[in-house]
C-alpha cells in the first residue's frame, strides 16, 4: 500500500506543475501574445475576455462530465489535447491568420480544469484524513511552483514571436498526457489485485 501510495503521489505530483507552467504562460502573457499578432493593446485585452468564458465553460464541462461518469484521467487528456491544439495554432499558424492565432489563445484556456481535476485525483484515493490535508498542501505548492516557473521563458530578446516560450509551451502541454496515462496503467493494474472497497478511483 506504501508502495501503490509512493507511485501514485509521484506521478500525480508531475501533473500539476507542467499543466500549471501553460495556465501560467496564458494568464500572465495572453494579451501581450495577443498584441503580438498585429492587434492594439486596447483590442488585445478585449479580445482577451473570451479567455474566460471559455475558462469557466470548459470547467463546467469537465465538472459535471467527472460527475456523471467519472473517468478523471479521460477528462484530464481531453483538456490537455484542446490545449495542446491552441498551443500548435498559436505557434505555428502564420501572423496573417488572425482568426486561427486567436482560436488558439483561446483553446489553450481549455487546461484550466485540470487544476481542480488534479486537487480531486489527490484526496478521493486517500485513505485517512492526515493524508488528505497533506495532499491538498502538496496539490497547493505544486500548483504555486508552477505559476512561478510558468512565465520565465518569456524573455524581452525573443519578441514579438516568443518562438522559444511557444516550444516550452506546448512541451508543458503534452506533458501531463504522459503522466496521466502512466497513472492510469499504474491504477487499473492495481485494482486487479485490491478489493473493491479498496479500489483506486481514476
Amino acid at each position: 500500500l506504501v508502495r501503490v501510495y509512493k507511485v501514485t503521489i509521484s506521478l500525480i505530483s508531475l501533473t500539476p506543475i507542467t499543466a500549471r507552467l501553460a495556465s501560467a504562460v496564458i494568464n500572465t502573457f495572453s494579451s501581450t501574445l495577443i498584441t503580438g499578432f498585429g492587434y492594439s493593446p486596447k483590442d488585445a485585452a478585449l479580445l482577451n475576455t473570451a479567455s474566460g468564458a471559455v475558462s469557466m465553460a470548459s470547467i463546467l464541462i469537465v465538472g459535471f462530465g467527472v460527475r456523471r461518469t467519472s473517468n478523471r484521467w479521460l477528462w484530464y487528456i481531453a483538456t490537455c489535447i484542446l490545449g495542446a491544439t491552441g498551443g500548435a495554432l498559436m505557434s505555428f499558424l502564420p501572423k496573417s491568420n488572425k482568426a486561427g492565432l486567436l482560436a488558439g489563445i483561446y483553446l489553450i484556456n481549455c487546461i484550466v480544469p485540470t487544476v481542480m481535476l488534479t486537487y480531486n485525483w489527490m484526496t478521493v484515493n486517500t485513505f485517512n484524513y492526515t493524508e488528505k490535508v497533506i495532499n491538498a498542501n502538496l496539490g497547493s505548492f505544486l500548483f504555486n511552483l508552477g505559476n512561478l516557473v510558468g512565465p520565465q521563458p518569456f524573455q524581452s530578446r525573443d519578441a514579438p514571436e516568443y518562438k522559444p516560450a511557444k516550444i516550452t509551451l506546448m512541451a508543458t502541454l503534452l506533458a501531463p498526457i504522459l503522466f496521466v496515462l502512466m497513472l492510469h496503467t499504474f491504477h487499473y493494474r492495481s485494482n486487479k489485485s485490491r478489493p473493491q472497497s479498496a479500489k483506486f478511483k481514476y
